[in-house]
């Protein structure tokens, strides 16, 4: 067995802390390339359903299909772009600044959670036998650095209780 945990480091609490607390210049930066961003995507799916349109019309249906597939994952892209505008808009909200250190802990979790995927995918890679059965990946934590040392992922190697 396998334990993967993961230590969070002063360099990863500032680069969370910046990432999950954007300026209010880089929030209405992001505000107006996802609103170009949404622009294009809905004009794009104008012309997707009008061909689908002329297609199903003249029963076209293998095209058909294909384009009504363009069109989901047009309109998932359309609401990725609004979820996104919805969050952005939220950290321009008076008050927003009270929520920075949650959203530091929150924005450190998901650095950890990132970190100990990619090992993982890596040990699978490296040939590990039965890795999800012997890789045990611990819940990261958010425990503030008490020293400069950076991010650690610690393996510990240990033995898998015997089911009887």
């Amino acid at each position: 067995m396998l334990t993967l945990r993961h230590t969070l480091g002063r360099e990863d609490l500032e680069e969370a802390h910046q990432r999950a607390n954007p300026s209010r210049a880089d929030c209405l930066d992001m505000i107006n390339r996802l609103q170009a961003r949404r622009i294009e995507v809905t004009g794009t799916r104008s012309e997707v359903a009008s061909r689908a349109r002329a297609a199903y019309a003249i029963g076209l249906s293998a095209e058909c299909a294909t384009l009504t597939r363009r069109l989901r994952a047009l309109d998932a892209e359309l609401g990725t772009i609004e979820s996104s505008l919805d969050r952005i808009l939220e950290l321009l909200r008076p008050g927003a600044e009270r929520q920075a250190v949650r959203r530091t802990r929150d924005a450190s979790i998901a650095l950890g959670r990132a970190r100990l995927k990619a090992i993982f995918a890596l040990l699978e890679k490296a040939g590990v036998p039965n890795a999800a059965n012997r890789i045990q990946v611990t819940n990261p934590r958010f425990v503030m650095p008490t020293d400069d040392r950076p991010g650690v992922i610690t393996i510990t190697p240990g033995r898998a209780k015997v089911q009887a």
